[in-house]
């Protein structure tokens, strides 16, 4: 009987420990996500300067702190609230930032590029945006209730839809800095 006590008593005291963290986090509203962007913005410049310390070029800086911004908020957001409901609109907006990111290093790509260069750019960037809808379109395909593993695989599928955006990035990018640098 006394290991009887002991073991409900340690599952009653586990079980209200997760309640209570669960019940703890604070939802993230609007409020709360554009306190956390103001809380990565004043991080910036220390950021910066770390950066010109390791003697990065200004396109490099600049690069790894529009990345670094979206990285930041993301991982302050779940530090607040880490519920499978908060993580997936973390990587959601993780995912519009990234998208917007995407738009300006395309942009700032198709300025530097030939007439000739742009249309492979284009071309290049249309044919990226339809493999991205595929794989988009495959993912939802496969989280159908018929194959469903939970509430885990859609995070996992947001998550390698963020992936998928942040590499892009990263390619553009590079093919920017590579041309800037010659």
């Amino acid at each position: 009987m006394r290991y009887f006590s002991i073991l409900f008593f340690v599952i009653f005291q586990v079980n209200c420990f997760a309640q209570q963290s669960d019940a703890t986090m604070a939802e993230v509203t609007e409020k709360i996500q554009l306190r956390l962007m103001q809380e990565v913005e004043n991080e910036i410049p220390a950021f910066k300067k770390q950066m010109e310390n390791e003697k990065e070029d200004t396109a490099t800086i600049a690069f790894k702190a529009d990345t670094f911004r979206v990285e930041r908020f993301e991982a302050k957001w779940l530090k607040l609230n880490y519920s499978d409901y908060s993580m997936k609109q973390a990587t959601v907006t993780a995912a519009k930032m990234y998208d917007a990111l995407l738009n300006k290093y395309f942009r700032k790509l198709l300025k530097i590029l030939t007439a000739t260069d742009k249309k492979k750019l284009v071309d290049a960037q249309k044919a990226w945006l339809a493999y991205r809808d595929s794989e988009e379109n495959l993912a939802m395909a496969v989280d159908n209730e018929a194959y469903s593993g939970g509430s885990i695989e859609a995070l996992s599928d947001d998550a390698s839809y963020l992936d998928l955006i942040k590499q892009r990035v990263i390619m553009l990018f590079n093919y920017y800095d590579l041309i800037k640098q010659r």
